[in-house]
């Protein structure tokens, strides 16, 4: 596409080395990009709101870490990610309404949301024996710009 990646490179943070997750210049936007992910969200009557609490602290550190960086660092945009990916016990057909409930709880002028789902008969042939029983809906992203 014409631009510059780079993926976990170093960096200086708070006086100290670091790593930084993802760079990239593309038609002369450039961002800097900390991301944290999250595989154990579940579903039930109670789980909704910890879910949502897991992923807001996940955006958190990655913005910790963001602005801990050097200020000769830093990119025009620095971008806090969080990749939510919940974890069903069987076949669990609501899977899809999990994921664009947590997408929803995001969606405004501050985040950006994305889901991507899988359909409940190709996670079926994607299930591994390590899994124990349990299914992969898809994965909900969630982004925050932390400066513009």
């Amino acid at each position: 596409m014409g631009g510059v990646a780079l993926e976990e490179y170093v960096v200086k943070r708070g006086g100290r080395s670091g790593r930084c997750d993802l760079y990239f210049d593309l038609d002369e936007v450039d961002c800097l990009v900390e991301a944290k992910h999250d595989n154990h969200l579940s579903y039930s009557k109670n789980s909704f709101a910890k879910n949502i609490r897991s992923v807001q602290r996940l955006l958190g550190n990655a913005s910790k870490q963001l602005s801990k960086l050097h200020p000769s660092e830093r990119a025009t945009y620095g971008l806090a990610l969080c990749w939510a990916v919940p974890r069903l016990k069987g076949d669990r057909k609501h899977g899809e309404k999990m994921l664009e409930r947590i997408a929803e709880e995001f969606k405004g002028d501050d985040h950006i949301a994305a889901i991507y789902s899988v359909p409940l008969g190709k996670r079926r042939n994607l299930e591994r024996k390590y899994d124990k029983g349990y299914t992969y809906p898809g994965v909900v992203m969630v982004g925050r710009l932390v400066w513009y």
